[in-house]
């Protein structure tokens, strides 16, 4: 699957990770008093996690492997969202949600929505699938 791929569009990815996550430990603590919540993947989301850091400095470097020639080479666009989600502010900031180097569009949403199109005549639909087709 891996040499198939050509175009990937980010929405919203927290690749530096997100002030948002810290909130969640206050979230996840009331949740799990009704069952169990995955604080592996909530501390994953942490700005500064071992983990983040880890796959940010290793796509980058998988990316540039795969520019040597045009049959492997992947195009990629990271989308930022240009509205808050409630009263927190962004969920993940502009510049959290870019890879150096890559092209960054807005997407006129807020985070929780990003990927929820009303129809095919939908514009930020229209600029995800400008993308990727």
């Amino acid at each position: 699957m891996e040499e198939s791929v050509r175009r990937i569009a980010f929405l919203g990815t927290p690749f530096q990770g997100t002030d948002i996550a810290k909130w969640t430990d206050f979230g996840r603590k009331i949740t799990d008093l009704f069952g169990d919540t995955n604080k592996v993947l909530l501390d994953n989301l942490k700005q500064g996690s071992y983990q983040l850091k880890a796959i940010s400095e290793k796509f980058p470097d998988w990316l540039r492997g795969r520019e040597g020639a045009e049959a492997t080479k992947v195009e990629i666009v990271c989308f930022t969202e240009e509205f808050a989600t409630g009263h927190l502010g962004k969920t993940v900031t502009d510049e959290s949600a870019h890879i150096k180097g890559y092209k960054v569009l807005t997407l006129h949403t807020n985070h929780q929505d990003m990927c929820k199109f009303s129809d095919k005549d939908d514009e930020n639909y229209k600029a995800v699938m400008k993308v990727l087709l």
